[in-house]
C-alpha cells in the first residue's frame, strides 16, 4: 500500500504519551485558567481524540484569542511558502498547556528592577542591560618546554607504489559517524556473536578510587543531552582526557574518576572489495549480515557518561575537566554540579545531618542509612533508631 498522508500520519512517536504518564488525565488540566493574550504550547495528548489539532501545530507555541466552554482558540504562525500566516485554530483543553518562553523574561524584570530600586537608594546609576560574556583573563606560563616539529616530506613515488601493491591490506576503521543514530535491538556480545574485538577502554574507574565515602563530598556529572551510540575509542579519549587535566591540576590523588556506561553494543561491518574483478568475489547482498568490527554504548538523554568526585577546592578543575572530555563525544552534553555527596543517592544537607545522628555507614565510595528495621541483636551501641509517630 502507498504511504499515508492523513491528518494523523507518522504520528506514532509524537503523539504518544510520555513514560510513566499513561492513564487518567490529571484534574489540573482542566482546573487551569486560561486568558485572551497567555501564551500557549500546543502538544497532542493521545488519549483525547476530539479537539485533536492537525500535526503541524504539535509543539508549537501560539497566543489565545479566544476561550470557549471546552475548547481555547490559538493564533500560530505558519510558513506557505515565503510568507508567514497567522493560523487561528480551535483545540480542546487537553491539548494546550501553559507556555514558559516569557519565564526568564519576566524574572529578569523582576530582578533588574530590584536591582534598581537599590541603586536608587545609593544614588548611584546602574546598567540592566545583558552584556556578552567577555575573553578569559590572561595567565602566564611557567615551566613550560619547547619542542620543535618538523615535517616528514611527502614522497608521490612510494605512495603510488603503495597504492599499486596494498590491495591486499587492511583498510582504516569506519567513521564512528556511521554508527552514531540508535536503530536496532541491541546486539550483545554472546556465543551466537563472536568474534568481537576488545573494547578501546579497559578502565573505568581513574584515580584515588578506594578513598572513603567522605574524602570527596563535591560530584559533578557529563551528560548525554542526544539519544546516540557512543564508540569506546571515544569512552577511552575521554577518559584519558579528563584524567590527564584533573591529574595536572589538582593532583593525581586529588579526585576519582568513574566512567558509567559500558560499551556492550558490538557494531558490524558488511566488508566491500573495491578492487579490480571484485565483481567476480563477492555476491553484492547476498550474506549481508555484517561481521563484529567494534563495541560502542547506547546512551539515551539525560544518561551520565562520565562522573567526577573530588573537594570542593577542585570543582572548578572538575568542571573544565569535563568540558574538555566533551569534545570527545558526538552530539550534546551538559555539565551538570550534583547536589548529592560524591556518588552516594544522598543530598549534602541530608548526608550531614545523619551522619551527626550517627545513621550513616560508610560503604566504600558510597554510603548507607540505617533504619528502624531488622533485629537489634545486629545494631551497635548508639545505631538503634526509632522514627517519631505522631
Amino acid at each position: 500500500m502507498p504511504a499515508g498522508h492523513g491528518v494523523r500520519a507518522r504520528t506514532r512517536d509524537s503523539f504518544s504519551r510520555p513514560f510513566r504518564k499513561k492513564g487518567y488525565i490529571p484534574l489540573t488540566t482542566y482546573l487551569r485558567t486560561y486568558k485572551i493574550g497567555d501564551y500557549v504550547d500546543v502538544k497532542v495528548n493521545g488519549a483525547v481524540h476530539k479537539g485533536m489539532p492537525h500535526k503541524f501545530y504539535h509543539g508549537r507555541t501560539g497566543r489565545i484569542w479566544n476561550v470557549t466552554k471546552h475548547a481555547i482558540g490559538v493564533e500560530v504562525n505558519k510558513q506557505v511558502g515565503n510568507r508567514i500566516i497567522r493560523k487561528r485554530i480551535h483545540v480542546r483543553i487537553e491539548h494546550v498547556q501553559p507556555s514558559r518562553c516569557q519565564e526568564e523574561f519576566k524574572q529578569r524584570k523582576v530582578r533588574n528592577d530590584e536591582l534598581k530600586a537599590a541603586a536608587k537608594a545609593r544614588g548611584e546609576k546602574i546598567s540592566t542591560k545583558r552584556q556578552p560574556k567577555g575573553p578569559k583573563p590572561g595567565f602566564m606560563v611557567e615551566g613550560a618546554t619547547m619542542e620543535t616539529v618538523t615535517p616528514i616530506p611527502y614522497d608521490v613515488v612510494n605512495d603510488l607504489k603503495g597504492a599499486a601493491h596494498g590491495a591486499g591490506e587492511t583498510m582504516g576503521r569506519r567513521p564512528a559517524r556511521c554508527y552514531r543514530q540508535i536503530k536496532n535491538k541491541p546486539y550483545p556480545k554472546s556465543r551466537y556473536c563472536r568474534g568481537v574485538p576488545d573494547p578501546k577502554i579497559r578502565i573505568y574507574d581513574v584515580g584515588m578510587k578506594k578513598k572513603g565515602v567522605d574524602e570527596f563530598p563535591f560530584c559533578v556529572h557529563l551528560v548525554s543531552w542526544e539519544k546516540e551510540n557512543v564508540s569506546s575509542e571515544a569512552l577511552e579519549a575521554a577518559r584519558i582526557a579528563c584524567n590527564k587535566y584533573m591529574a595536572k591540576f589538582a593532583g593525581k590523588d586529588a579526585f576519582h574518576l568513574r566512567v558509567r556506561v559500558h560499551p556492550f553494543h558490538v557494531l558490524r561491518i558488511n566488508k566491500m572489495l573495491s578492487c579490480a574483478g571484485a565483481d567476480r568475489l563477492q555476491t553484492g547482498m547476498r550474506g549481508a549480515f555484517g561481521k563484529p568490527q567494534g563495541t560502542c554504548a547506547r546512551v539515551s538523554i539525560g544518561q551520565v557518561l562520565l562522573s567526577v568526585r573530588c573537594k570542593d577546592a577542585n570543582g572548578n578543575h572538575a568542571q573544565e575537566a569535563l568540558r574538555r572530555a566533551k569534545f570527545k563525544f558526538p552530539g550534546r552534553q551538559k555539565i551538570i554540579v550534583s547536589r548529592k555527596w560524591g556518588f552516594t543517592k544522598f543530598s549534602r544537607a541530608d548526608y550531614l545531618r545523619w551522619k551527626q545522628e550517627n545513621r550513616i555507614v560508610p560503604d566504600g565510595v558510597n554510603a548507607k542509612l540505617l533504619g528502624c528495621h531488622g533485629p537489634l541483636a545486629n545494631r551497635q551501641p548508639g545505631r538503634a533508631f526509632i522514627l517519631a509517630v505522631n
